[in-house]
């Protein structure tokens, strides 16, 4: 079974893409994969998956262009999650301010 890191790595467009995205080597965003996201490149991956969020939201998509898997499902329900719980750390960390 796939780590929640794993998931969310996949569903921002896989290792190479989010390595290229974040300005960090492949073998870093391999590792987390299996050790988890570190704290401090929350931020890199919650900017990554807000604009992926957007393009997927203006994309012109046919039916049955993507498939609507459980994986699928499962990865954007944990990279939402990861948004949802890093705004929440992130208010109570500046007193609910952004």
């Amino acid at each position: 079974m796939q780590t929640e890191a794993a998931l969310m790595i996949d569903e921002l467009g896989g290792t190479t893409a989010v390595a290229r995205a974040i300005g960090v080597p492949v073998s870093t965003v391999h590792s987390w994969r299996k050790n988890g996201i570190p704290h401090w490149r929350h931020d890199a991956i919650q900017k990554l998956a807000s604009k992926k969020r957007a393009r997927r939201k203006t994309a012109k998509v046919s039916p049955g262009h993507c498939p609507a898997g459980t994986l699928r499902r499962r990865a954007s329900s944990a990279v939402s999650g990861f948004i949802d719980q890093h705004s929440n750390l992130h208010s109570s960390k500046t007193g609910g301010a952004q």
